[in-house]
């Protein structure tokens, strides 16, 4: 029992990572960050690694938008230069497999359209503020790229109904958010920007994907894991100079029985062998608050527009704020260990992000708690993307890294971090090349065995990009 008290706590604290984004959710098609409505054609080419594998292939990646239609394609062909083998591990499971191959299928806008939705992958989700979930992604790999939905339905000003559920091939993580803007008819101004919101979020996963990329009886989320949670925003200033919200949240995640049980049997042999406890806190359900602000701005004919968050965190023993997360769907169960040793502590989140000259995104985010520790560590994460800045140059790089205790931690790619980087020349409008970094999840051959590890992939890039322009009417 110790040696599996100690595995679980190493492997919990190796995929520690906060959220990638703020409690005060950033909307992925907000239009301070340019939505993406153009229909094109990308077609990277190279060389890259598996394990110890080589491949030369390529990945297809349509994108095609028709107004409120928009949907996703990647089709990975890659072949070993050892053997010539043709890589099937992200065809796997049958028809789901294929159905991978589609990346998304919407209709809408979130936030924008009264009627919205997503298919597929599932990527920078949020409810409501933030505060239970925010940034989650149903597909962390995308060799693992699962099949979920995603919608928003707004009959009227007065109310509506998000919800999602992150997986159709087995049970998986389900959430729901009515809202209401109870006052939107009174002409007054502030009062009748009021939303309310209420989140019930259950995840019921009944096996997992361990380090070996074999499928697992799951050892606490399938005794379900509940959170809910409630918020209230009002628009302060809304000009076209100026986009003040406030937002307040609670949330609440119950109590898992099974990590009970665990960490009460834990403790229990601690004190059998005369050790220490691991879990010196107990275990129970946990509360989390939050305040804060995000302030949107353009200046001078949309040279440069700048979004500012700044949000104060309180929250309680056995409490994660924005639990689940872009890391939650890698392993429910390492995220749900960390709760026993999450102690209580007061926060503080800021970000700067904007647009400049049209042409320049840079966004980056720090999350710190007063008391930086193991149990509760600090996040950072950062993009950039300069545009065509540079004449005939492609570069842009995004980094993520949880779980930090130290400066130092901000610094080394491990477990809890993703990062990529791309850097190429455009040789022709529609052709560049150059190389691709990436430090993701994948399913990697080391010594004869598969693991499902955080790795990074060299890749050279050849790009094939064909603006379809067409199909928009253009």
């Amino acid at each position: 029992m110790k040696q599996s008290i100690q595995r679980f706590l190493a492997v919990c604290f190796a995929l520690v990572l906060g959220c990638w984004g703020s409690a005060i959710a950033q909307n992925p098609e907000d239009i301070f960050f340019g939505a993406d409505s153009t229909s094109r054609l990308n077609v990277p080419l190279g060389i890259t690694t598996f394990g110890d594998q080589a491949y030369v292939g390529m990945r297809i990646q349509p994108e095609i938008s028709l107004g409120k239609i928009g949907f996703g394609l990647d089709v990975p062909l890659f072949f070993s230069l050892q053997d010539g083998s043709f890589r099937t591990q992200e065809f796997q499971d049958g028809i789901l497999g294929v159905l991978r191959m589609v990346r998304y299928f919407r209709y809408g806008r979130k936030g924008r359209d009264p009627l919205f939705f997503r298919l597929g992958d599932l990527s920078q989700t949020y409810f409501g503020g933030g505060g239970l979930i925010n940034n989650y992604t149903n597909s962390p790999s995308f060799e693992r790229r699962k099949v979920g939905i995603l919608f928003d339905v707004r009959p009227n000003k007065m109310w509506g109904v998000e919800g999602m559920y992150s997986d159709f091939s087995t049970t998986g993580l389900f959430a729901v958010r009515p809202y209401v803007r109870p006052l939107a008819n009174l002409p007054i101004p502030i009062i009748n920007t009021m939303e309310v919101g209420a989140t019930y979020a259950g995840d019921y996963t009944q096996q997992l994907i361990n380090f070996e990329g074999e499928l697992e009886d799951a050892r606490f989320v399938n005794k379900g894991m509940n959170a809910f949670g409630a918020d209230l925003g009002f628009v302060i200033f809304n000009t076209d100079f100026l986009n003040l919200r406030l937002l307040g949240q609670f949330n609440y995640l119950a109590r898992n029985s099974a990590l009970a049980s665990f960490v009460t049997e834990s403790n229990e042999e601690a004190d059998v062998l005369g050790v220490d406890r691991p879990f010196a806190n107990g275990y129970d359900a946990g509360i989390g608050a939050s305040v804060g602000a995000v302030a949107r701005m353009k200046f001078i004919a949309n040279i440069f527009s700048i979004e500012a968050r700044l949000e104060r965190l309180w929250y309680g023993n056995n409490y994660i704020p924005q639990f689940f997360d872009a890391f939650y769907a890698i392993n429910p169960d390492d995220k749900i260990l960390r709760l026993a040793n999450a102690e209580g502590v007061q926060g503080i989140y800021g970000s700067l992000g904007g647009v400049f000259l049209n042409k320049i995104r840079l966004t980056g985010g720090l999350q710190v708690p007063d008391l930086i520790s193991e149990a509760n560590p600090a996040f950072i994460f950062f993009t950039l993307d300069p545009g065509d800045i540079i004449p005939k140059i492609i570069f842009n790089a995004n980094y993520f890294k949880g779980g930090l205790t130290t400066f130092n931690d901000a610094l080394v790619l491990d477990q809890r971090s993703l990062a990529t980087a791309l850097i190429a020349y455009k040789i022709k409008p529609f052709l560049a090349a150059g190389v691709q970094y990436r430090w993701t999840f994948a399913l990697t051959e080391v010594d004869g065995v598969e693991q499902f590890r955080a790795t990074s992939m060299v890749m050279p890039y050849v790009g094939l990009t064909m603006p379809l322009g067409f199909l928009n009417g253009n």
